[in-house]
């Protein structure tokens, strides 16, 4: 005779083919999480680097600007 199949059995397929389903989904969620964290790290890295250099630049322009005072004070 056959092996019969139980509605357990079948119930029990569903149950695993599900968390298996669910477990790829967060798998694949969390990449992309991950990617999209790299992403913004490298992104925050250029912002910062601009923003040094926009630092630089006002710190020579202050720079310029007070040293035309300093002659005229002379």
């Amino acid at each position: 005779m056959g092996s019969k199949i139980s509605v357990q059995d079948i119930d029990q397929k569903a149950s695993d083919f599900a968390k298996a389903n669910f477990m790829k989904q967060l798998k694949e969620h969390h990449q992309n999480l991950e990617k999209e964290n790299k992403e913004l790290k490298e992104e925050h890295e250029e912002i910062f680097k601009q923003c040094v250099k926009l630092k630089n630049l006002v710190e020579q322009l202050r720079d310029a600007i007070e040293e035309p005072k300093e002659l005229d004070d002379k």
